[in-house]
């Protein structure tokens, strides 16, 4: 990911669970099954408000945001791609708001 400007050398995934959902802002997602397991993590209906489906805000209607593991380079590449422009796609609204006060 050094290509796009990102070193992700010391990054590691790690399981969702419910501390790291509490500490949250905003919880992005990438699938509807992800969300569901999320929500049922939270609990909560005002927790799960912070729960958002990054395949909702892609350019191209889909049910879900491909997952690129173990797939090809070029997949990963185009899977970048998609989840920027649909995570850009989902902040510029809140940015754009932010600074209107609104």
């Amino acid at each position: 990911m050094r290509e796009l400007g990102f070193d992700l050398r010391s990054h590691r995934s790690c399981p969702l669970d419910a501390e790291l959902l509490s500490w949250a802002d905003h919880v992005v997602v990438m699938e509807p099954m992800h969300a569901e397991v999320a929500r049922r993590l939270f609990g909560g209906v005002e927790e799960s408000s912070k729960i958002h489906g990054l395949w909702m805000h892609q350019a191209l209607p889909a049910d879900h945001v491909a997952d690129p593991q173990g797939q090809s380079l070029d997949v990963y590449r185009a899977s970048a791609r998609e989840i920027g422009t649909s995570l850009k796609a989902f902040f510029d609204p809140a940015v754009t708001a932010s600074r209107s006060g609104a």
